[in-house]
């Protein structure tokens, strides 16, 4: 099956776009004294195909994808039920070349930034959990449905931190991810199913406080 890239996320990126070199990866992401949290954003990506009949769905495979940027679009994905001819593999992206057919497909959102998002502070589990809007994208039909993400990781921990003027950054990834749960009626381990994840990747910004100026 296609392999889901694990590079680090759009936070890295950010920093590089605005000419900002990081320091050498840490193990500690604690800031020095005087200094407070003022944001933090979570990225994580998991994907799910499943080949076969699908009861009430048309197609002989169907795709699920669920994004979280934490700094962006927030919650987005899509779900698509595919005819593929034997041995050709559908892409998770309804406008990508492909020999397979959309059958259907639905985008997912939440405007009302309804989801649940959780992590523990060593990256080993994510959440996320919640009501979105599901909205058929040949009609525009909406209705809402449910996420529930539970992500765990086992790999190795690395902490990037960045510190310019009274600015200190901190980007801390944990490698090694799996999902379970469900995305609307996909379910990430339903038989068949072929499900993977990007790392886990949280992205922290302190600022000096007044009184340690």
């Amino acid at each position: 099956m296609q392999t889901l890239a694990r590079g680090v996320s759009g936070a890295l990126a950010l920093l590089v776009m605005v000419g900002v070199a990081p320091a050498a990866a840490t193990t500690s992401g604690v800031p020095p004294k005087g200094y407070e949290l003022i944001s933090t954003a979570a990225f994580y990506t998991t994907t799910t195909v499943v080949e076969g009949v699908a009861d009430g769905h048309a197609g002989n495979v169907h795709t699920a994808v669920l994004t979280l940027e934490g700094d962006d679009d927030w919650i987005t994905g899509q779900l698509i039920d595919w005819t593929c001819p034997t041995g050709v593999e559908p892409p998770f992206g309804s406008t990508e070349v492909t020999e397979c057919v959309v059958e259907k497909s639905w985008s997912i959102t939440d405007p009302n930034v309804e989801v649940d998002v959780r992590w523990s502070p060593d990256l080993r589990k994510i959440t996320i959990v919640g009501p979105v809007l599901l909205t058929t994208d040949a009609s525009g039909f909406q209705r809402t449905a449910f996420i529930d993400i539970r992500g765990r990781a086992t790999g190795a921990i690395t902490r990037t931190i960045t510190q310019v003027d009274d600015f200190y950054d901190v980007l801390s990834e944990r490698t090694g991810a799996t999902s379970t749960g469900r995305i609307a009626w996909m379910r990430l381990r339903a038989p068949g199913a072929v499900t993977e994840a990007s790392n886990v990747v949280v992205y922290q910004s302190f600022q000096k406080t007044l009184a340690a100026s």
